[in-house]
Formats: C-alpha cells, sequence, structure tokens
C-alpha cells in the first residue's frame, strides 16, 4: 500500500465521515469511486468504511497521464469516443441508491500543459456531446456526489516548497486537520468534516451532518474554526 501523509486514524476517521455521514445510502446500495494512483489510501479507507454499512461499490482509476496519451496519440476518429460501459458508468451516478465520491488533488496537474488545447477541446466536446442524458438528469439535481480533498505530494510541493516531500505532505495533512472545527457533540479537539451533497429526488432522505451552510455543496473540506 502506498504511503499516506495521513496517519491510519486520520484515513479511517475521514473515510467513516464521508460514508457514514456525508450520504444516507443503505445497505445494498451502490457506492462510485474516482481517484487517482496516488489516491489509493483514501480509496482503500473509502471502500472499507462502505463495506463496513453494507454497500457495494463500483471504482474506477483515472489518471492524467492516460489522457494526455489519448490527447497527443489518438487518431481523429478515435479521440474522445466513449464506450458504451463508460457511458453507462456516468449515467450510474445519477441512479437512485447510488452516489460517487471523487477525490481530488491532482497528481499531475501539468500533464496536459503541452498538449493541443485544441485537441483537448475536442476531446471534452465529444465526449459531452455523447452524454446528453446525464446533463440533463445532472440539471435536474438527480446527482449525489461529493468530492473529497487529497494531499498529494504535487499540491504539497507546491503549498511547501521549502519542504522535502514527506515533510511538505504531512504538513498539508496536519493543515487540513488543524483548520477543522471541533463538532460540539464530540471530545474537544475532536476534528470534524462536514459537507454538503446532494440525494437523489425518487424519495426523500433523511437529513445528514453534511448538512451545513458552512460547506460548500457536494465539497468535503474541514471547517475552519472561526467558521
Amino acid at each position: 500500500m502506498l504511503p499516506s501523509p495521513f496517519t491510519p486514524d486520520e484515513l479511517q476517521r475521514y473515510a467513516a465521515v464521508a460514508i457514514d455521514r456525508c450520504f444516507d445510502l443503505r445497505p445494498g446500495e451502490l457506492l462510485l469511486l474516482l481517484h487517482e494512483p496516488e489516491h489509493r489510501p483514501i480509496a482503500i479507507a473509502l471502500a472499507e468504511a462502505a463495506y463496513r454499512r453494507g454497500l457495494r461499490v463500483d471504482a474506477q482509476v483515472t489518471d492524467l497521464l492516460l489522457q494526455r496519451a489519448e490527447v497527443d496519440h489518438a487518431s481523429d476518429e478515435t479521440l474522445g469516443v466513449l464506450t458504451p460501459w463508460r457511458k453507462a458508468r456516468f449515467l450510474a451516478r445519477t441512479e437512485p441508491g447510488t452516489a460517487l465520491i471523487s477525490v481530488d488533488g491532482q497528481s499531475d496537474p501539468d500533464a496536459l500543459a503541452a498538449s493541443d488545447p485544441a485537441r483537448i477541446a475536442l476531446r471534452y466536446r465529444r465526449q459531452t456531446e455523447q452524454l446528453p442524458e446525464l446533463f440533463e438528469r445532472l440539471e435536474a439535481d438527480l446527482d449525489t456526489s461529493l468530492i473529497i480533498a487529497y494531499p498529494s505530494l504535487a499540491w504539497a510541493r507546491r503549498v511547501y516548497p521549502e519542504l522535502g516531500a514527506d515533510q511538505a505532505q504531512r504538513a498539508l495533512a496536519e493543515d487540513i486537520s488543524a483548520s477543522a472545527a471541533s463538532d460540539p457533540t464530540t471530545e474537544p479537539g475532536t476534528p470534524r468534516w462536514t459537507a454538503t451533497s446532494r440525494s437523489s429526488a425518487s424519495e426523500p432522505r433523511s437529513p445528514t451532518a453534511c448538512d451545513s451552510a458552512n460547506c460548500a455543496s457536494g465539497v468535503l473540506a474541514p471547517i475552519s474554526a472561526s467558521g
């Protein structure tokens, strides 16, 4: 398993809050995970928390370097063409009883910097044109999704360029923890993670701990003490 800037306890708590408090998924329902290779520690923690709750899990690894390979080398005919099963997975996030967690914190934020902007735009446009039903469902607020942050090495180096790699990542992880507010229902000093997420419109769901005016919709992040 890849080393993580979070301790095992921090990973477990982070994942438990995302699964148990930011969604109202019930046993047998489906959690979709989208993450990069570097995010493997939190992806595993999320899967473990989901399985403990009785959920099904379908994980997908995304990689900007693979996207660059397509942009730079795919033929004009194949650039941006989606397989039927990939289109089905995009739509699955809007189905009742399904939720998506995307892990943010790019490993290679400059991966496409040298690629042809016209081909990047063409790829995106073609993929968008193949998913009209998805965007209709998103407009109808049928999406239940959450973005959680992970302190990738590239992000940490930009925040702490004066530190070594391990120290920079740990410092960023500590910043995330330190900026969290204390939950009045927990012991003093225990970090509280909260977020808002949109539940499926197919049936009413109970309120969750993620319903907070302090958070951006669908983004799990620590609340500052001043918030």
